[in-house]
Order: C-alpha cells, then sequence, then structure tokens
C-alpha cells in the first residue's frame, strides 16, 4: 500500500511549540508534502480565445481527482509572456488547477496521463508552450520545480486516460 507523498520531517511551525495536525484532529494517515500544478492559458500563441476553455479546465479536473483524489481550481490571474518571434507582449488568463499528492506510487504510475493531457492541451489549443509545476518537501529541503514544454516536443496523443 502506498504511503504518503515523500513524507519528511513533520514541519515545525510556530517554532514547534503546537503540533497543528493533533490540534486540528487531522488524519493521520496522509502526511501530504507535495502539490502539483497544470497552468492553462484561455488564449491560444496567437492571443485569440480558445472556444472550448472550458471543457479544458473540466479535464484537468478529472485528471487530477483521478490521479491524486481531489484538486482545487484557482480563479484566472493575468499571464504574460514575450512572443519570441515577434518581441510583442502577450497576456492572457490563466487558470491554475493544483493537486496534493496524497501517494506519489500513484502519482508516478499515472504521470504518462498528466503528460498526454499537457500535449494535447498544447496541440489542440495551438500554444506556443505549457508549464506544469512540482513544489513541496523533497526529503532535504522545500524545492519547487517548473516544467516548460515547448510546443515542438508534443507528441500527438489520446487523453481519454487510458494509459
Amino acid at each position: 500500500m502506498a504511503g504518503p507523498c515523500y513524507a519528511g520531517p513533520a514541519l515545525t511551525l510556530l517554532g514547534g511549540r503546537v503540533d497543528i495536525a493533533s490540534e486540528l484532529r487531522a488524519r493521520d494517515d496522509v502526511g501530504v508534502k507535495q502539490k502539483f500544478f497544470i497552468y492553462l492559458a484561455d488564449c491560444d500563441r496567437n492571443n485569440q480565445p480558445i472556444a472550448d476553455f472550458q471543457k479544458w479546465i473540466d479535464r484537468a479536473i478529472v485528471l487530477m481527482v483521478r490521479i491524486n483524489g481531489g484538486c482545487t481550481v484557482l480563479p484566472p490571474a493575468t499571464g504574460a509572456w514575450k512572443d519570441s518571434a515577434t518581441g510583442t507582449l502577450i497576456r492572457e488568463n490563466t487558470t491554475v488547477i493544483y493537486s496534493f499528492i496524497m501517494h506519489a506510487e500513484r502519482f508516478e504510475k499515472k504521470i504518462k496521463l498528466i503528460k498526454n493531457f499537457l500535449h494535447a492541451y498544447g496541440i489542440e489549443t495551438d500554444q506556443d508552450e505549457v508549464m506544469a509545476e512540482m513544489s513541496g518537501w523533497n526529503g532535504e529541503h522545500y524545492a519547487c520545480e517548473a516544467y516548460y514544454i515547448p510546443h515542438e516536443n508534443y507528441e500527438a496523443v489520446g487523453i481519454s486516460g487510458e494509459e
């Protein structure tokens, strides 16, 4: 049975004076230490709106729930990037979907589903680049890694959920 994702030592917030988990009567079978994020832009690489954008948010929700048991969708935030071909500043609304990694082994087995989703989103919505992020305790310290996938690295794949 898979345990908590990369469980490190208990955090000593508030100088260790309060055992927060005990005080909150939190579950003791899950010591979640990492989160995974998917970033979805509402425009394509030419700054044109994605007609079926909500479909992609819904697909990301289903994917994250399937893999991690739940997720949170943050309200859209303004994102910006510079078009490498024209030098133009592109602004877009970016929706971030994140999920706590409840079980590392399940997440690792399903990483191909995440890749398939990100590549399909990139291809079908004409993204110059797509992004995901992982942050949390890596066993030694808190870390954050961003993963940028340029359009030339996309693989045409299905996102039916099958591996």
